[in-house]
């Protein structure tokens, strides 16, 4: 008797997104792998992104839509969560896709024994096709999830391109009122709370990341950086003892600012980086107060700080595909000083 097929509850959150949606649920519903619960959350979208929808909804039984007013991205994925029913659960976002074995590959090591399972992802622009994967070789690693999160793994960044067990996220849901890292500190979040759960990486691209010119990352303004701050800060210091966590929490908004001024380079707000020159003096003076971190750890992000190339450069040689996503922001710049004019 064959074993039965764990079911996935795969969430996506979905707000004027019309151009890009057959296309993401497309690869959900072809899926190699069938046992899907697909959670649509249309939170509040403007545009036909909800008659899409409910389009699928009506001729895919798997197919669940939610319509609820607009709150953000983590408001409606965590509502997706709070519907969800399957033994793991999966975010997927309506403007990017995945590949049709993608569910297929990833349950194949939810069997062993953890409790997150990830893939690599690859970003694309307008003018590229991504439906192939290069390589069919690859590798796997298994670690705990909190030494994934300490290391220079990209994975860290993202809540996508994975499945999570559900019952790890019973009592756990995203943190609302930021427009960018919410996935950071989700992932952050999780392993300081969970640092022995289980983790297996597959170095196989099998989600694909579209960078689009007009992304919310274009609009980030100096008040989102502090929301975001705050947030970070707000947890930790609750939480401090149960991560571990002086060196941790220190380190989480340290890059936590090198991210939001790296991104902040393509927005129109420049008062991120005189927000960020603050934050980096409070986490400096905390640090030497506190004594903790190496001489190589504060001379690696003193550098960081003072030279923002280096930062970008760390970033770049451990995720090339942010050249794609900077290729995409610097179009979108262009576009907007010609708008001006």
């Amino acid at each position: 008797m064959a074993k039965k097929q764990p079911l996935i509850s795969v969430v996506v959150p979905v707000y004027n997104v019309e151009q890009y949606l057959r296309r993401c649920l497309d690869s959900l519903v072809n899926q190699t792998y069938s046992a899907l619960e697909i959670i649509l959350v249309d939170d509040g979208a403007k545009d036909n992104s909800p008659v899409i929808c409910d389009e699928y909804a009506a001729k895919d039984p798997r197919v669940k839509v939610i319509h609820k007013e607009n709150g953000g991205v983590s408001s409606a994925r965590n509502r997706g969560i709070d519907e969800a029913t399957g033994e793991w659960v999966s975010f997927v976002d309506a403007d990017d896709f995945v590949h049709l074995t993608f569910f297929e590959e990833l349950v194949k090591e939810a069997e062993n024994a953890v409790q997150i399972v990830a893939c690599g992802y690859e970003r694309f622009t307008e003018d590229e096709d991504k439906t192939e994967v290069k390589s069919k070789d690859f590798t796997v690693y298994r670690k705990p999830f909190w030494e994934v999160m300490q290391g220079g793994e990209k994975e860290k960044y993202i809540v996508c391109a994975r499945i999570f067990k559900r019952e790890l996220l019973s009592n756990f849901r995203f943190r609302g009122g930021i427009k960018y890292g919410e996935d950071a500190l989700f992932n952050r979040r999780l392993a300081a709370e969970n640092p022995d759960v289980g983790f297996c990486y597959i170095d196989l691209p099998l989600y694909f990341y579209y960078a689009r010119s007009d992304s919310a990352v274009t609009k980030l303004s100096h008040k989102d950086f502090e929301a975001a701050l705050e947030a970070y800060c707000e947890y930790f210091s609750e939480k401090n003892e149960r991560c571990k966590a002086k060196d941790f929490y220190a380190e989480t908004v340290l890059k936590t600012l090198f991210a939001y001024r790296y991104v902040a380079t393509y927005t129109e707000d420049k008062g991120v980086k005189k927000k960020a020159k603050e934050a980096y003096f409070l986490v400096k003076d905390y640090v030497k107060r506190e004594k903790i971190f190496s001489l190589k750890k504060r001379l690696v992000y003193s550098a960081f700080y003072h030279m923002p190339w280096l930062y970008r450069l760390y970033r770049v040689m451990g995720d090339r595909t942010l050249l794609v996503w900077e290729k995409g922001q610097k179009q979108a710049r262009k576009e907007r000083k010609k708008n001006k004019k």
